[in-house]
């Protein structure tokens, strides 16, 4: 978490920087500030997370607080005074200690974490499954795709979420209006809770039951995402629906951390896993990606070890190729859920000429039947499950 420390004129502000300096800390000081306005200019140059405030910081009113909030970082005060921020409306603050003030670090943590704990009554209800890949070229963004359109005729409203922040294409494959609102857009409206339930956006919809938010129209406007308005983005949907997300081809940020976390291209991964125990991993049948596929596995086996994890085999020659690649991860990563798609270059080909899905096109293909079949074993809880990743038991789901 990349902060600002901005206390005014004290004494103690080098020994709580030397805080934030140890190791453990999970805070990093990036800039001192010496108001709210240099912080406010600094905020919108970098990519902070925090502000950190005291009872002696200068300009920080309720316009400055007000606009830090609306880019979505957050502000702590340390402070003997609480009720001088609760009336510039801010509302985190932690008690001023100065013979403890090593532990200020993690007590500004647990200030961030109690904030954002959720009433009872806004817990998301739907479940939230990401497909990701260990390298690109696989078919993941198609699987994707695919996926989203056949459990939406299962589990009723879907959202389809691009978060692939590499290459984005699905306002390309679906030939969706360039005035369609990205993931940036939405995330950057008004998400919120009412006495009603949730505020979302109007999102584009692609099918009956089936609405779709595209990746970033620019990708370089990653560096804008932020961990506070994805969360919330990813709690909102799971009100109104099964959700499915494109997290891309990498998949290097297995571990979400709590807070706000450095702002860097795979954030989306890191806030969506806190709210997803459904991970569906793409690789293509020949030996390069299924050995990526099973590196990948192995590496990250213990962040791995609480989430339902299923495997699809795309591109398979023969359904000897599919038997042999699927004993050969089962072998050595023990993932139980397989699933493996015929290759139909053809087929696939002619359904993307369309810019439409390709379960659509061709209901009646193998690749059509096998995915749907996959989608309701997902969304009735018909997979194997085995908490503790290392020791699943052999099963293959798509018997042959």
């Amino acid at each position: 978490m990349k902060a600002i420390l901005s206390l005014g004129n004290v004494n103690w502000e080098p020994e709580l920087a030397a805080a934030f300096s140890h190791p453990s800390s999970k805070i990093r000081i990036s800039r001192r500030c010496v108001d709210g306005v240099d912080a406010l200019s600094a905020v919108q140059v970098h990519q902070i997370d925090l502000v950190i405030v005291g009872d002696a910081s200068l300009r920080f009113d309720s316009s400055v607080l007000a606009k830090l909030s609306e880019q979505a970082v957050e502000v702590v005060a340390i402070t003997t005074t609480p009720e001088l921020w609760l009336n510039a409306g801010l509302t985190k603050f932690i008690a001023l200690d100065l013979r403890n003030l090593s532990s200020v670090p993690q007590q500004i943590l647990g200030a961030l974490s109690e904030s954002r704990s959720t009433p009872e009554e806004y817990v998301p209800t739907r479940k939230m499954f990401c497909v990701a890949s260990f390298g690109g070229g696989v078919g993941r963004s198609f699987i994707a795709r695919e996926l989203a359109l056949a459990i939406s005729k299962l589990a009723g409203s879907v959202a389809l979420v691009e978060a692939d922040n590499y290459g984005p294409s699905l306002i390309q494959d679906l030939n969706l209006p360039s005035t369609t609102k990205d993931l940036l857009d939405v995330t950057q409206s008004s998400l919120g809770s009412t006495a009603e339930g949730w505020t979302i956006p109007p999102l584009a919809i692609v099918e009956p039951n089936l609405a779709a938010i595209p990746g970033l129209t620019d990708v370089s406007d990653w560096v804008q995402l932020r961990s506070p308005q994805l969360e919330k983005l990813w709690q909102a949907l799971r009100h109104e629906y099964t959700v499915l997300v494109d997290v891309g081809p990498v998949f290097t940020s297995l571990e979400a951390d709590s807070y706000p976390g450095f702002n860097h291209r795979d954030l989306p991964i890191q806030t969506v896993l806190a709210g997803s125990k459904n991970l569906i991993f793409c690789a293509s049948a020949n030996n390069v990606s299924v050995s990526r596929l099973i590196g990948g596995l192995i590496e990250h086996e213990s962040n791995l070890r609480n989430y339902e994890i299923s495997v699809v085999l795309n591109r398979c020659r023969s359904d000897k190729v599919a038997n042999d690649f699927s004993a050969l991860v089962q072998r050595h990563t023990r993932v139980s859920n397989i699933v493996t798609l015929v290759d139909d270059p053809d087929a696939v080909t002619s359904s993307e000429l369309t810019c439409d899905f390709f379960g659509k096109h061709l209901p009646k293909h193998p690749i059509t039947r096998k995915l749907e079949s996959f989608a309701q074993k997902i969304s009735t809880n018909q997979l194997v499950t085995n908490p503790n990743f290392a020791s699943r038991v052999i099963h293959q789901l798509d018997a042959a």
